[in-house]
Formats: C-alpha cells, structure tokens, sequence
C-alpha cells in the first residue's frame, strides 16, 4: 500500500493467549501487526485451526488481547469500556459464516437488518420499513423480502441480508469472516461481485477471512498468510498464486485446484503436525512440514522481513 493510504485500522504486536493442559499457554495469536486500509480488502488466509477467526474477534473488541494495541484511527480502543467501547462497535462490522445461525428465525428481514439502526437510535420504529427496503435495494434484493423470514430465503439471500445488516450503520470497516464459503461457487461470485461493488461506492475497508487461496488472490489487495498463530507472509494479493516466497503459502498456492494443473507432477501435501507441535515448538512453527528446514529454524522464530516493496515474509531462508 502507499504512503498515501488511508490506515482505518491497525494492530500492533497482538498477542492472544489461553491456558493450556499441562500448565501451558498457547498462543492463538502470535505478535501480529496488521493495517486496514479504506478502500482496501486485506485477506487474511491459511487453514482451520491457525488463529484467524480469533484475530478477528479480538479486532471486533469481542476479545482482549493478552498483549499489544488496536489503533482505530491513531485510539486504541483495547482500553474503551462501557459506553464508549458499544459506540465504537458502529465503526467495525462483521458478515459471519453462516448467516442461518447468525439470525434469529423468529425475527423478519425488516426487524433483522434495522436492529442496530434502532440499537443506536438512529431510526425510529416507523420507519423501519421505508429504511429496511432501502438497504435490501442496496443489496440487489426486492423490497418485499422485507416481512420474509430467514428460513424463507436461499443462502445466497441470507448472506446478502447478512451484508445489508452490517452495513446499515455505515462502518469503516467490514469483517468477512468466511462469509462466501457456505454458498455455492456461482453463488460465491455474485456475492464477491456485490461486497466489491459496494467496496468501491462506499470506500469500505474489508477484512476478508478465507482458507481459498484463489478467492483471496482474486479479491484482496494485500493478503496475510496465518500459520500456527503467526503471519509468516504479508503480499500484495495478486502474488499469491506465482510469487509467494513462504514454503507454507507455496504448498497453500500448490493445494488449490486448477483445471489446468498437471497431476502427473503434482506433489502430495507434507505431513501436517498436530495443532499442539506446531504452537509449542520453539523456533519456526513450520519446521516439521518444511523440507528446507535448518538447523537455525529449530532454534529461532523467523521475524517478518521486508524483502521487497509490499513483500513480508518470516523465513530464515531470506
């Protein structure tokens, strides 16, 4: 990103930590420093289980971080309680997973996406309708869904409903954790099509949550590869498929399945440790999967080094 970017959000050394069997402490997250810019969608990409839904709970100040700052615009808002921590919840948004689970089914589209609106009294109950049908228009759907119920609606409905709701209060940045992975490919695509489109008319920043690597490549501006609780790659988001430098984010590019690939050469994935190797090893999370692994990789956690403009990776090889 350029200097002249607008930093929306930004984590500083994030750390989060549970208690673990055996008196241990395992970081979920591990020293991460991200930045949101307006107008940009960071990807953020690497398997079940590596720490990002966590990362994006502690950004939506649904958690505290054991240690580190969550500067929104220049205030860290890791210290805010009360009511000026529910103010500031305005400001960030989420499009959760499974939209079926994140609404009450009991409960119309009209009374779903104007919730927060009347939350932060910033409508009055009779204008729920008249304001309901202006944010599903925003989203490509009828006007009529308004009096619909969830279980009324195909996926592709719900996770648009989904996305009127969190943007109904204007935020700066929106959190798509997984949003598009529930729905069908073509699905998927109208769906990209819609957040990028609104992305554009609105200058959103996204934070775009994701294990597809090629979905990542095609709709982030930046990604940041999550391993183990750690980023060890931060790249413009077009790099991913041919100019990543990581060995995890190779093997994630040489996972994605592509019509074109020649599987007469394709190489089988590396053994995959148990969650608990990878955390509580020292040195790089990754030496137990790395077949360039050295000697130093067992000692010493690579640090994220700037190897060319945009271009971060923690990897002892570099």
């Amino acid at each position: 990103m350029s200097e002249t970017d607008e930093v929306i959000l930004e984590a500083r050394h994030i750390t989060k930590t549970y208690p673990a069997p055996n008196h241990r402490i395992l970081k979920v997250n591990n020293d991460i420093s991200l930045k949101f810019y307006r107008g940009k969608t960071l990807g953020i990409i690497g398997e079940s289980g590596c720490g990002k839904s966590t990362l994006m709970r502690v950004l939506m100040a649904l958690e505290r971080p054991t240690e580190g700052q969550i500067l929104y615009r220049g205030q860290d808002v890791t210290k805010l309680k009360g009511e000026k921590l529910r103010c500031h919840r305005q400001k960030i948004q989420m499009v959760f997973q499974d939209p079926s689970a994140a609404f009450s089914p009991r409960m119309r589209v009209m009374d779903i996406v104007c919730e927060p609106l009347l939350n932060f009294k910033r409508i009055r109950k009779r204008d729920k309708e008249e304001t309901a049908r202006r944010l599903l228009q925003m989203v490509e759907l009828p006007g009529d869904f308004v009096w619909r119920y969830p279980h009324n609606m195909s996926g592709g409905e719900r996770q648009r409903v989904g996305i009127a709701r969190a943007l109904a209060l204007e935020p700066e940045l929106v959190i798509c954790d997984e949003a598009t992975s529930s729905l069908d490919v073509s699905v998927q695509k109208t769906v990209m099509e819609l957040l990028a489109r609104l992305q554009k008319e609105k200058q959103i920043a996204y934070g775009f949550v994701s294990h597809d690597i090629a979905l990542v490549q095609a709709a982030a501006h930046q990604a940041a590869v999550m391993y183990s609780g750690n980023v060890v790659e931060i790249l413009p988001g077009e790099k991913l498929g041919g100019s990543c430098l990581h060995p995890y984010t190779e093997e994630l590019a040489d996972s994605a399945f592509d019509f074109k690939k020649d599987f007469r050469n394709f190489s089988p994935v590396v053994k995959r440790d148990s969650a608990d190797d990878a955390v509580f090893l020292p040195g790089c999370p990754f030496q137990n999967r790395c077949s360039r692994c050295m000697e130093i990789c067992r000692k010493k956690r690579p640090e994220l080094k700037t190897v060319e403009r945009e271009h971060q990776v923690a990897c002892h090889l570099y």
